[in-house]
């Protein structure tokens, strides 16, 4: 399926891009980044994206709904692998987490003993 962003902004360190540019995004790549792309191919799905008066929260639901469509079209969803790898990080982070309030309360009774 094809779908066409329009209107969105872009920031590409690595192109030099910072702008509003419309996106092409066939068979779940983007093919096509320019300033505007007027004519789509037929049974192109367009989704606009330009913000015109937004207000936070409008701009946030914008925001969100064309993520998850990009995310849905270009592949990108989490795969087994890296929702284990996501899985094993917070569990290493609650651990030392843990880890840590227990020698800061070890700290802290030392603190208060008498020397």
């Amino acid at each position: 399926m094809t779908k066409l962003i329009r209107g969105g902004r872009v920031l590409d360190p690595a192109s030099g891009r910072d702008g509003t540019f419309d996106l092409l995004i066939e068979n779940g790549t983007v093919s096509r980044i320019e300033k505007s792309i007027p004519s789509p191919p037929p049974g192109t799905e367009i989704i606009d994206v330009c913000l015109a008066d937004p207000n936070a929260k409008d701009a946030r639901l914008i925001v969100d709904v064309v993520l998850n469509e990009y995310l849905k079209y270009t592949g990108e969803a989490t795969n087994a692998e890296d929702e284990r790898l996501y899985r094993q990080l917070v569990d290493q982070y609650k651990s030392m987490e843990t880890e840590i309030k227990g020698r800061e309360k070890v700290c802290a009774e030392l603190q208060k003993s008498p020397r």
